[in-house]
Order: structure tokens, then sequence, then C-alpha cells
């Protein structure tokens, strides 16, 4: 959880990944082909126990929202 709070909207997906210590698995990824900016990508990482995870969503290579469940 300590993690997962010290991620905040607006950093970058290289960021994050620094804070968490790996990469996430894509679950969803939109790219309307007008550039980068428009890309969405949403990112899960499973937490410890069954069940728990994080979501975490980024357009144009920012976080822009984030999402937890089951995280201690």
């Amino acid at each position: 959880m300590e993690q997962y709070n010290a991620c905040k909207v607006g950093m970058t997906y290289s960021q994050v990944v620094q804070i968490l210590g790996y990469e996430g698995e894509i679950v969803s990824e939109t790219d309307l082909g007008f550039g980068s900016e428009y890309r969405t990508v949403i990112y899960v990482y499973y937490g410890r126990t069954t069940g728990a995870n994080a979501n975490f969503t980024f357009q144009g290579g920012k976080l822009v929202a984030k999402a937890q469940i089951g995280l201690d």
C-alpha cells in the first residue's frame, strides 16, 4: 500500500515502475492514432494476497488514474 500511495497522478510509467519495482501487465490498450498523447494503457499489478491488485491508467505516457483492492 505504501508503494501504491507513492505513485502520483502525472508520473510517467517508468517512474511508477521504479517505485513498484517491476513492470505491470497490460490489461487494456487504446490508441486513436493521433499521436502518443491519445494512447491509453491500463496496467495491473498483483498484490501478495489472493485477489489483491492495483490498476494504473496512463494516457499520453502520464498516470491519470489509479485504483486498488485488497492491498495492505
